[in-house]
């Protein structure tokens, strides 16, 4: 995995029996077991190539991996960049972040993103629940565009924070995606976890101890021959999970290199719609709607977004110039 240092134990005597949080301490990997908690929960530990609970209890000879996140020495300073603000009041800001633009500060986009962004228009943010993450309550991958939701106080954030933890946000996408599934709308429904073979992509399971559970509507917008147009509705917000979820069902986002999105490309006899996927710098996954309820006025607010300009060729090219 980028950034991350990869650790590895074997199970002693010493460690048998003990639960696998007290047992990252205990190997000096952790300062203590929330922070081994955490890390089991951002998927950075496996047992024997498998993902567990912080609650296993390891066996003797059992293998343990952690992959330590980088330390980064990171100052949120204010990034010059045009945003398109679609609202804002005290409380919220909604906006239409770009495909190409990080959500966070992190290793490798230490100062390149939105929230140094709003920095720069000098929008004040919630703190958080995490580090250099200041008015997230959800993020949508650098590569997608779309609607994105940024609490302005503690309240707000709290606030919206139960909303996603309720399911009660609203949030539909759409994405152009090769073939197509069987049916005309549906559910996909299982377990992600990260792909032991590359630390970088999530994988489905069927298995309920295998991962997190993860839930997408879909419905097919429109048909092509070699294309479809899906409407997805999320009801988790796993890493990942529409990208997951399509290339699970044999239907990857066009451009999404990470899930076969770009192989398929390379076998297109049509060369312009060829050369248009191989160099896109994005991949056609854009979070058009967005609905929540206010946090301070109990109004029920929802925004659209058409699709984004850099997609237009693309759409075009592949038969689907009349839903722009």
């Amino acid at each position: 995995m980028d950034d991350k240092e990869l650790r590895t134990f074997s199970v002693s005597e010493s460690l048998k029996d003990q639960r696998l949080d007290q047992a990252l301490v205990k190997a000096g990997i952790v300062s203590s077991r929330s922070q081994g908690q955490k890390w089991i929960q951002q998927d950075l530990v496996t047992v024997n190539g498998y993902k567990e609970k912080a609650s296993y209890k390891l066996q003797d000879g059992d293998k343990i991996e952690v992959f330590v996140p980088a330390k980064i020495d990171i100052e949120l300073v204010p990034y010059d960049f045009p945003l398109e603000i679609i609202f804002e009041d005290d409380d919220v800001i909604v906006v239409n972040k770009p495909a190409g633009l990080v959500v966070h500060p992190a290793a490798g986009h230490a100062s390149d993103t939105l929230v140094n962004a709003l920095l720069a228009h000098q929008i004040k943010l919630s703190k958080g629940s995490e580090e250099f993450r200041p008015g997230l309550v959800h993020r949508i991958d650098k590569g997608t565009s779309g609607l994105l939701v940024l609490a302005k106080n503690e309240a707000a954030h709290n606030h919206l924070a139960k909303q996603f933890l309720k399911k009660t946000i609203h949030r539909r996408y759409w994405a152009l995606c090769f073939s197509g599934p069987k049916k005309d709308q549906g559910t996909i429904e299982g377990f992600i976890k990260r792909d032991p073979a590359n630390r970088k992509r999530f994988v489905h399971s069927d298995k309920p101890d295998d991962g997190k559970r993860a839930v997408t509507h879909f419905k097919v917008v429109k048909r092509e021959s070699l294309f479809s147009l899906l409407e997805l509705t999320l009801e988790t917000g796993r890493t990942h999970q529409i990208r997951v979820h399509l290339s699970h069902i044999h239907c990857p986002i066009v451009g999404d290199d990470l899930y076969n999105g770009t192989k398929i490309a390379r076998s297109l006899k049509n060369q312009t719609l060829k050369k248009l996927i191989l160099e896109m710098e994005r991949f056609s996954l854009h979070a058009k709607e967005l609905g929540f309820i206010h946090p301070k006025t109990g109004d029920r607010l929802f925004f659209e977004t058409p699709i984004p300009i850099d997609l237009h060729s693309l759409f075009q090219l592949s038969g689907f110039s009349d839903v722009l």
